[in-house]
């Protein structure tokens, strides 16, 4: 979900910030590298404490899981998609796009975005595999309300060396 969110906001975002208001860039670059500085243990507490009461409590639940986790993976996302679009000269396509008739829609979907992909795929591939290996938020937003696959192997840590070995060797067969 904190995925398909964070594509659904951040390429739009990036694309526009980029070649519509390039002097916002910088802002842009500063609030999506602020998850790098803020760790996760202080993240979680301070989730907790904001949604654990009034009009939305959502403590404990995968909804502010998914919200965490879409913060998490804003810097990865945001330079990927900038790097992209820098490589190809975005501004340049999007101004031969316009000269040869092309709208503001025609020229995102059928030039910018097909040029994007290969830097929002490794983005995907890398938020993934962050979000995968992701413990503290999982563990201290959701606990064991929602097992994930970290929790999972936490828990079975002391019963079984068989299935942990399983479930490890399977985790990074997926990650891989």
């Amino acid at each position: 979900i904190s995925l398909i969110v964070s594509t659904a906001v951040m390429v739009p975002t990036v694309i526009i910030v980029v070649l519509e208001f390039p002097k916002w860039e910088k802002v842009l670059n500063i609030l999506a590298l602020i998850p790098y500085a803020v760790p996760g243990v202080v993240a979680a507490v301070g989730l907790i404490r904001l949604y654990s009461s009034g009009p939305l409590a959502i403590s404990g639940t995968i909804w502010l899981l998914c919200g965490a986790y879409f913060v998490v993976v804003l810097p990865f996302m945001y330079q990927g998609i900038r790097n992209s679009l820098r490589s190809v000269n975005a501004v340049m396509l999007q101004d031969a796009a316009m000269l040869l008739g092309a709208g503001r829609w025609q020229t995102f979907r059928y030039v910018l975005l097909p040029n994007v992909m290969p830097g929002l795929t490794v983005s995907l591939l890398l938020s993934f595999a962050v979000l995968f290996g992701e413990f503290v938020l999982a563990n201290l937003l959701v606990g064991g309300q929602y097992e994930t696959i970290q929790i999972y192997l936490y828990r079975r840590q002391g019963e079984s060396g068989h299935l942990s070995s399983a479930v490890s060797i399977t985790y990074f067969v997926l990650v891989a």
